[in-house]
């Protein structure tokens, strides 16, 4: 699944295609306000340990470009490598690139990433929107998996129980 949430409203396409070449498919959908302009498009039909190149056009601009590799086939053997994060605000950080330069093949944000600490909706909004426009940062999510679980700071204010456990 390749996801998206362009800086407005419209038509977004998708389009992958092979790396070593080959046929280009193409996916649309519509970035709308009541889904926080974001857009989700699930990929089927692709070959197992294969290159993918993509880019995402919106309104006929492309906004976008990226790559990843598909998972091998769950009964060939394989080396798989995580990067962690946690705890993260939105401002730029080294610790990104040192993610990128790695060579990690899957990014899993563990919680307070972005730490927005506020029930506002608005501000909630804003901050995850800057955090995914890290400049660091961006090019680990278009090249790689990324697996997200929300904590306290992701969508309120600290969970501290105190007296109360």
């Amino acid at each position: 699944m390749l996801w998206m949430c362009p800086a407005r409203a419209g038509r977004l396409t998708l389009v992958v295609q092979p790396a070593a070449g080959g046929a280009e498919v193409h996916l649309e959908a519509a970035a709308e306000e009541h889904h926080d302009l974001c857009v989700a498009m699930p990929m089927t039909g692709l070959s197992p340990a294969t290159a993918y190149v993509f880019r995402f056009e919106h309104d006929g601009a492309v906004i976008g470009r990226g790559s990843f590799r598909t998972w091998a086939l769950p009964e060939t053997p394989a080396r798989v490598s995580l990067a962690l994060g946690s705890c993260a605000y939105t401002e730029s950080s080294p610790v990104w690139t040192r993610m990128l330069a790695s060579g990690c093949d899957a990014l899993l944000l563990m919680g307070d990433t972005p730490d927005i600490d506020s029930y506002d909706l608005t501000t909630a909004r804003r901050r995850h929107r800057e955090f995914l426009h890290i400049p660091e940062l961006r090019p680990l999510l278009a090249g790689r998996p990324v697996w997200r679980t929300w904590d306290d700071h992701d969508f309120g204010l600290n969970a501290d129980l105190g007296d109360a456990a």
